[in-house]
């Protein structure tokens, strides 16, 4: 009798290589079970409202953490009316969702995008929003913003404000930003020169029949995203850096030096990087995902991170035949690994802010409701009262001896706080030779009967509101079989 303990799972999904090549602590599928607890595999905690419905069966367009100098934090979100025929600009008023006077008619189904600079929120969205201020709950279409443009993105960066994607003088530039002047006065204010051919302007190869699809700042620069290249601008010079683009202005995160968003070639989607010279990508482990997007889910992408993930909002994915909904990819910087949430409500935008001095992660959700997201250690164990399904596919394990049949005498499951989680043990990749057995106990052991075959997969499944169980692991005794 031979025992083979498998207590390590820090790979993450693994899904590039053939079945032969996989280590033993890569899974196939894992999805609400984090990697966090080095060596486990942890399901996730939840999410709870945030307020009151802004507006009922309505997506929640855009959203900021807005903070002021006298000390008054913001969370600022747009959405439809419920006719659906203008957007609304609201913010969070103890828990109620208020309409901000001057902010009731923005155009419908618009995705907004904001960006603090002076002390103020900067709102633009479109091409078609009039760009607005706000100051507290003041909303202005002039107050620092007379004469600037009408644009999709809106950046800060080396003391001025970026409008990337711009409209004005009722024509569309797509390939162009233009930029403010640098503050000035008491309090700071600023200007904008449009004026063409000697306005305060640059146009980012305008002839390639691309539009600039976001940008971020990177250390010195500030960096630009058309649909199939990379551009780079330092306050005086605009050069190209990579032949790669972006699918999703959403998709962009700057963590330190490093930004991450959803690649964008003629080929297709990757996660990517870049950290200066090109970008890379990274997505290689789980590129098969990344393969199916499709061009809604890859333009409507979105993302947020916190000190060691970050998690892109996709949709719905199908893996191996089965359909998750509502789901997020999640890659964690310290390890490398990846993993899939999937989430009862169907997010359509996320943002950061901090709360009771802690930054959170906040979802809009296409039935009007924003949901704050759970960190470490908090007791929150389901999405907004429902019950998260966990799930695990482990690789398939052949004890390198692909070519031999080995007998399951026993298998012992190990982990904390078990939830009555189900274990189905698989043969050969089609018969199940254990269905469903719950597990209440740390360790629990279950006879096999030594059934042959040329490898065997464990699969993992939890769905409650409990508190979150962390499987550990399993250890296997196996009876040799001399049949080849």
């Amino acid at each position: 009798m031979t025992r083979i303990p498998f207590i390590e799972f820090s790979g993450g999904m693994q899904r590039r290589t053939s079945r032969l090549l996989k280590r033993d602590n890569e899974c196939d599928i894992i999805v609400n079970f984090h990697g966090d607890k080095i060596g486990a595999r942890t399901k996730r905690l939840g999410y709870s409202q945030v307020g009151d419905t802004l507006q009922a069966n309505k997506s929640v367009l855009g959203q900021h953490g807005y903070y002021v100098k006298a000390g008054t934090d913001y969370h600022l979100a747009t959405i439809n009316n419920s006719a659906a025929t203008q957007s609304v600009l609201k913010y969070n008023n103890a828990g109620t969702w208020t309409d901000i006077t001057g902010a009731t008619t923005l155009p419908a189904s618009v995705k907004s995008e904001f960006a603090t600079f002076i002390d103020y929120a900067f709102i633009v969205g479109g091409r078609t929003m009039t760009t607005g201020s706000l100051t507290g709950t003041t909303y202005s279409t002039t107050t620092n913003v007379t004469n600037a443009p009408k644009a999709k993105y809106c950046i800060v960066y080396k003391d001025r404000l970026y409008l990337l994607n711009c409209n004005t003088a009722a024509t569309n530039f797509p390939s162009r930003f233009y930029y403010s002047s640098l503050p000035t006065g008491a309090p700071l204010a600023i200007t904008w020169n449009v004026t063409e051919g000697t306005g305060d302007y640059e146009a980012v190869d305008e002839d390639d029949g691309e539009e600039l699809m976001g940008g971020t700042v990177n250390g010195n620069n500030l960096i630009l995203f058309k649909e199939t290249s990379m551009h780079a601008w330092n306050n005086s010079a605009l050069w190209q850096i990579d032949a790669v683009g972006c699918a999703s202005h959403r998709s962009i995160q700057t963590v330190g030096a490093i930004t991450y968003f959803l690649g964008q070639t003629d080929e297709g989607y990757s996660l990517r990087v870049y950290a200066g010279g090109i970008s890379k990508p990274i997505s290689g482990r789980i590129q098969d995902i990344f393969d199916g997007l499709t061009y809604a889910q890859a333009s409507g992408s979105f993302s947020a991170h916190d000190s060691d993930h970050y998690y892109l909002y996709v949709g719905d994915l199908t893996i191996d035949g089965e359909t998750f909904t509502n789901c997020e990819v999640v890659y964690k910087f310290s390890t490398g690994e990846f993993w899939i949430n999937s989430f009862y409500d169907n997010f359509t935008c996320y943002t950061s802010m901090r709360s009771s001095n802690l930054r959170r992660i906040y979802a809009g959700c296409a039935d009007g409701e924003i949901m704050q997201r759970a960190r470490t250690r908090d007791a929150v164990y389901s999405d907004d009262t429902f019950a998260i399904n966990g799930y695990l596919k482990t690789r398939r394990y052949d004890l390198q001896l692909p070519e031999q049949q080995k007998g399951i005498s026993k298998i012992h499951v190990l982990c904390d706080e078990p939830q009555g989680m189900l274990v189905n043990v698989k043969l050969d990749n089609q018969n199940r030779i254990e269905k469903g057995r719950k597990v209440y106990k740390e360790v629990s052991s279950f006879d096999m009967n030594a059934t042959p075959g040329y490898d065997f997969q464990v699969e993992i499944s939890e769905s409650s509101t409990n508190p979150p169980c962390s499987f550990l692991g399993f250890v296997v005794e196996l009876k040799q079989e001399s049949k080849k």
